[in-house]
C-alpha cells in the first residue's frame, strides 16, 4: 500500500490515544513533509510504499533536515540560520512513531528500534529575580499606550509569574471555570486532567482591574462603536484591539510582547513565559518549599524534572549554613 494511503490509520490510532487536535496536526506535517522528501529522492511521485523505505532513507533525511533553514514563521527564524537540532529530533521522533505503529500492528517497514533520535543539549535554565520580574512590569506602563492593554499584559505577568500554568493554559483559562473564588480554580491540564491553581490578592487585583474594561455576554463600548462581544470572550485574556476585540490572544502576540518589553529593559536574558514558569519554582526552592511539594505544583510526572531547579539554589547553601551553623 501506498505511503500516502497509510497515514489516515496511524493518525485515527493516535486519536484514539487521546492525542491533542495540535499533536494531531504536528504528525500530520511532519510526516507529510518526510512523504515529500521520500517521493522526490525516489522519483516514484506518490508511488512510494513502505518496503521501499531503508533506514538509510530515514538517516538521509536528518541531513537534509539539517541544510533547511529556519522558517520565517518560526519566533526564532533571525537568530537561527537553519533547523534546530530539538526541531530534527522532532520530525525524527514522529516518524519513529509511525513506523513503530507499522511495526507492531502489521509487521512491517523498517524496525522503528534502530531509528535513532538525534540527541540535544537542553538550554541552559534563566530565571528572572523579583527586581527583574518588578522592571519588567515597569516597562509594561512605558511601553503601552492604552490604559486597557496595560492591565491585560500586567494581568497576564503575574497570572504566569505567580502560577505554574503554561502560556497555552493560561491563554485558555476561562472566567466562568470559578468566578466566585478566583484565588483557586480548576483547568484542564493533558489528558483532560483537571488541576488547581492558586492565584494570590495582587493577581486576583489586577484581573479583577483588567476585566472592568471588558465583560463575557455583555456589549462593549470602545472609541465611540458598540461591538457585540464574540463567543470566545468567556476566555480571560483576549485582544482589546477594535478590528480584533475578543478574539482570543496568539502565542505570537505573546512573544512579540515579551520582546518588546525585553528591548525596553535592555536585557540580554531571555525572558519568555517559560522563565517566568521556572522563575515560580526557583522563588518556591528558595522559600525552602519541599521539592515534593514543588512536583506536585508543578505538575511533574518525575521529581528528576523537579530537580532540575536545585542547582540555582547553590549559591545559597553557603549563606544557609552560616546561618545555622555561624561562621
Amino acid at each position: 500500500m501506498y505511503l500516502y494511503k497509510l497515514l489516515p490509520e496511524f493518525l485515527e490510532y493516535k486519536k484514539n490515544g487521546w492525542a491533542k487536535n495540535k499533536t494531531i496536526r504536528e504528525y500530520d506535517a511532519n510526516l507529510y513533509q518526510f512523504f515529500q522528501y521520500l517521493f522526490s529522492v525516489k522519483k516514484k511521485k506518490n508511488k512510494v510504499t513502505l518496503s521501499d523505505i531503508k533506514l538509510i532513507d530515514i538517516e538521509k533525511y536528518k541531513s537534509y533536515l539539517r541544510t533547511l533553514s529556519c522558517p520565517k514563521t518560526s519566533i526564532y527564524w533571525k537568530n537561527h540560520e537553519h533547523l534546530s537540532t530539538s526541531t530534527i529530533s522532532i520530525k525524527t521522533s514522529n516518524i519513529k512513531q509511525f513506523f513503530r505503529y507499522y511495526n507492531l500492528y502489521h509487521n512491517r517497514g523498517v524496525d522503528s528500534e534502530k531509528i535513532e533520535i538525534p540527541k540535544y543539549k537542553s538550554p541552559e535554565m534563566t530565571f528572572v529575580s523579583d527586581q527583574e520580574f518588578q522592571n519588567l512590569i515597569n516597562s509594561v506602563e512605558k511601553v503601552e499606550v492604552r490604559e486597557d492593554v496595560k492591565l491585560r499584559n500586567k494581568a497576564f505577568l503575574y497570572t504566569v509569574y505567580t502560577t505554574w500554568m503554561r502560556v497555552s493554559e493560561v491563554l485558555n483559562l476561562r472566567i466562568d471555570q470559578n468566578p466566585k473564588n478566583w484565588w483557586e480554580i480548576s483547568i484542564s491540564w493533558k489528558w483532560d486532567v483537571i488541576r488547581t491553581i492558586y492565584l494570590n490578592q495582587k493577581c486576583k487585583k489586577y484581573i479583577d482591574e483588567y476585566m472592568k474594561y471588558r465583560y463575557w455576554g455583555k456589549l462593549i463600548k470602545k472609541t465611540n462603536r458598540i461591538y457585540k462581544v464574540s463567543d470566545k470572550t468567556d476566555l480571560v485574556f483576549v485582544s482589546m484591539w477594535d478590528t480584533t476585540f475578543g478574539r482570543k490572544l496568539s502565542k505570537q502576540t505573546i512573544c512579540f510582547m515579551f520582546q518588546r518589553y525585553r528591548k525596553f529593559m535592555k536585557t540580554d536574558k531571555r525572558i519568555t513565559c517559560h522563565t517566568l514558569r521556572h522563575s515560580f519554582a526557583t522563588k518556591l526552592l528558595r522559600g525552602w518549599t519541599n521539592i515534593r511539594v514543588i512536583q506536585k505544583l508543578m505538575w511533574h510526572q518525575d521529581i528528576k524534572t523537579t530537580e532540575r531547579y536545585t542547582h540555582v539554589i547553590n549559591s545559597d547553601l553557603e549563606r544557609e549554613h552560616i546561618r545555622v551553623f555561624g561562621e
